[in-house]
């Protein structure tokens, strides 16, 4: 069994490791897709939590490096019920940046991504 825990600081990664993890996943705090979509169009089911929940990219960054450094899984959440064509888009293109190569899958809620999501080279992991 892989123990599967939620991190929001690069220093929660090593102490979680110790007590037995296996897999991380976080969701991003992304300034532009907020100013872009508004607020109140989610990322992430936890995009209303801010950084208390999420991470910013620079952060996420530093996470992942630590994570496969341990080599341990991590995961990002997209996890949201639907998005739109446009916010399709968007997310292609932040999953195609270089500083979220490294993730092991994708946590997703919206079927409408999954092709994508796939052709990119990520597994997918189904969000209930």
């Amino acid at each position: 069994m892989d123990i599967l825990v939620p991190i929001s600081k690069c220093e929660q990664v090593e102490p979680y490791i110790m007590a037995g993890a296996d897999e991380f996943y976080f969701g991003l705090d992304d300034r532009n897709w907020n100013f872009k979509y508004n607020q109140f169009e989610e990322i992430n089911r936890m995009s209303s939590f801010g950084r208390k929940a999420n991470v910013e990219l620079d952060t996420a960054k530093k996470i992942i490096k630590t994570i496969k450094e341990n080599k341990k899984k991590v995961f990002m959440t997209l996890n949201s019920c639907h998005y739109s064509e446009s916010q399709r888009r968007y997310l292609k293109e932040m999953l195609s940046s270089p500083e979220l190569s490294n993730i092991d899958g994708v946590i997703a809620g919206d079927l409408s991504i999954f092709g994508m999501i796939k052709n990119l080279g990520f597994n997918i992991t189904v969000s209930t």
